[in-house]
């Protein structure tokens, strides 16, 4: 269901060969080495607020290439997720500290929480 009203808000810490945040060495450094990434695309925080009705993003890819892997790492629970399609469309519930790694080829979207004030993630896509 699509819902007009509403809100997302974003802090890009890496995007376009630049850090564009004073919080990417001490954020997303560490991720990066655990991942063993040895090139970064794009690094961002994405936070959502409640919605009154479930909603959904469009199905989307961050980049267009099978050597780019996406991670999403859910900084809080609530009863929102991430849905990932690969032949067919696998909900990811929104737990806190739980990482999800996919090829950045496989489309997913955004599912919107009711039940918390914010739902808050971590997407990376890297080498």
């Amino acid at each position: 269901m699509v819902n007009e009203d509403h809100y997302w808000f974003n802090h890009t810490f890496y995007r376009y060969g630049k850090i564009l945040s004073p919080h990417f060495e001490d954020w997303i450094k560490p991720i990066l080495n655990k991942l063993k990434a040895t090139k970064v695309l794009d690094a961002r925080c994405n936070m959502n607020t409640r919605e009154k009705e479930s909603y959904t993003s469009d199905l989307h890819i961050d980049f267009d290439s099978t050597d780019i892997k996406t991670s999403i790492l859910y900084l809080n629970t609530c009863n929102g997720g991430t849905v990932v399609v690969d032949k067919k469309e696998k909900f990811i519930p929104s737990e806190e500290n739980k990482m999800i790694i996919f090829p950045c080829v496989n489309k997913h979207r955004g599912v919107m929480q009711t039940d918390e004030i914010r739902r808050a993630v971590i997407n990376i896509n890297y080498v």
